[in-house]
């Protein structure tokens, strides 16, 4: 009769112990899915750059950056996916200011911001803003042998 108990008891506590082992792994499990989520963002992020981004924050702090001038909507901007996995391929590091963020009233501010003409200007544009004044830029883009120019005459690979 002994035996029988004891069987039982050893029974439960590897029931237990199985249990815990179960909830453990589930448990990690969730955590390693969050963490890789966590890094497929932040992979995505880089490669889009920032959205909505504060031009007149880049003036007020006097800071160098490459702004990539775009459109999401793929109707409106033939070029613009092209010429961003360009941008990527030449690791440059800028930041996107994609116009369907933005009202046609932000949009034509942030122009004025850097003292460009809304009317001159049309993307997807390559922007240069060295110690927060606009350096150069490069608008209409067709191909990216005007951005491979761009990148080399400015050494725009420089910029971080």
């Amino acid at each position: 009769m002994k035996k029988g108990k004891m069987g039982a008891l050893n029974k439960k506590e590897a029931d237990i112990k199985r249990n815990k082992q179960i909830f453990i792994l589930v448990c990690l499990i969730i955590i390693v899915v969050i963490v890789v989520a966590m890094i497929m963002n932040s992979i995505n992020n880089n490669k889009k750059g920032q959205r909505n981004i504060d031009i007149s924050s880049i003036v007020r702090n006097a800071e160098t950056k490459i702004i990539y001038v775009s459109s999401s909507d793929s109707k409106k901007c033939k070029k613009c996916s092209t010429i961003r996995k360009y941008l990527d391929s030449q690791n440059i590091k800028y930041v996107t200011y994609d116009v369907e963020s933005y009202s046609k009233k932000e949009y034509k501010e942030m122009l004025k911001t850097i003292e460009i003409n809304p009317d001159d200007f049309d993307y997807p544009a390559v922007i240069y803003i060295r110690e927060g004044r606009l350096y150069s830029n490069i608008i209409n883009l067709e191909d990216t042998k005007p951005v491979k120019e761009f990148i080399d005459t400015y050494d725009l690979k420089e910029i971080k």
